[in-house]
């Protein structure tokens, strides 16, 4: 949906005689070091094979267990924030995030009772 308004707004600018701002930043102006494409390139690449694998996991693994390890993608990210960013945790995020990891280990062993596993 962005391509086409983006479109549109150019166009329009051209029709019109709209000139851009020759001082602003550009979209790609970041991107005319090779350092910064490699990069880019190389998180895209990363990120893919990540969704694939993560595809795959869900694919070989039964639906109770795989959604289960998304619950620990929250308190990981918190654990991240903090220290690359040294954001601290706020008490209705830890609330939340007890609330969230509770919720899916009740999904968890509920599953895993009714399987016959535990």
């Amino acid at each position: 949906i962005f391509t086409p308004i983006a479109l549109a707004v150019t166009a329009l600018r051209q029709k019109y005689g709209v000139a851009p701002d020759d001082d602003a930043p550009g979209i790609w102006d970041g991107l005319q070091d090779p350092t910064k494409l490699l990069l880019l390139l190389l998180l895209s690449v990363l990120g893919f094979a990540g969704l694939g694998l993560q595809t795959y996991g869900y694919q070989r693994e039964r639906a109770a267990r795989a959604s289960a390890m998304n619950f620990l993608e929250i308190p990981f990210s918190y654990v991240l924030q903090y220290l690359l960013f040294g954001d601290v945790l706020s008490p209705i995020q830890g609330l939340g995030t007890l609330l969230v990891i509770s919720g899916g280990l009740l999904n968890l062993f509920a599953d895993v009772q009714t399987s016959g596993e535990g």
